[in-house]
């Protein structure tokens, strides 16, 4: 088994016991989800036009999904560069604090998600539990990413392995598409029952 496929392995028994702390621990997750659920009672004061709460609810999930993804490039990045120092869950929240999307860059995806949540809208799903149970479940797959990348950071010796394969480009694409099925894996899985909308905003 090459490191690319290894991590891979590791990476799957990490995220599947992170899906199960987060179902059987709701301190995990709870003060988060609780200020997210408030935070949406205030969209239609905000916001009052349908056409500005979709501009709003789409910036801010398309921010939230790009964290991840930019969360492995800057960890695959250093790996290229033979950087294997640990990092901390303290460190990579951080990072993730500091993200900031380019919206010339993001406009054509920004615009086709305008039209999928707007049509979702149309079919009676309130625009606040829309935001709340999104982003909930793409903050829940960064969390994930986060608590993979901390722990496989402690290997350096495979970090190092890594290092060499990925300078095979089929490989470094192997290895990003790894952390895509990854992510999309985990929401799959992922129970949220514990956060449900009603009840955060009643805690």
């Amino acid at each position: 088994m090459n490191a690319v496929d290894e991590l891979e392995v590791i990476g799957e028994n990490l995220a599947t016991q992170y899906a199960e702390e987060i179902y059987t621990r709701p301190e995990i997750m709870q003060p988060l989800a609780q200020a997210i659920a408030k935070d949406t009672q205030a969209i239609p004061e905000k916001y009052p036009s349908a056409e500005a709460q979709l501009d709003y609810v789409s910036k801010e999930l398309l921010s939230v999904m790009n964290g991840g993804v930019i969360l492995i490039n800057r960890f695959v990045q250093r790996i290229k560069d033979g950087q294997y120092d640990e990092v901390s869950e303290q460190f990579l929240l951080e990072e993730l604090d500091h993200f900031t999307v380019d919206e010339k860059a993001t406009a054509p995806v920004l615009a086709g998600m305008k039209q999928t949540l707007g049509e979702v809208v149309k079919q009676g799903l309130p625009i606040q539990v829309l935001l709340y149970d999104n982003y909930l479940s793409e903050y829940a797959a960064n969390l994930m990413v986060i608590h993979v990348l901390s722990r496989v950071s402690q290997r350096q010796e495979l970090l190092a392995k890594i290092h060499t394969e990925i300078q095979e480009t089929t490989l470094e694409k192997q290895l990003y598409q790894n952390f895509k099925q990854l992510t999309e894996q985990f929401k799959k899985s992922l129970n949220l029952q514990p956060y449900q909308y009603e009840a955060m905003l009643k805690d």
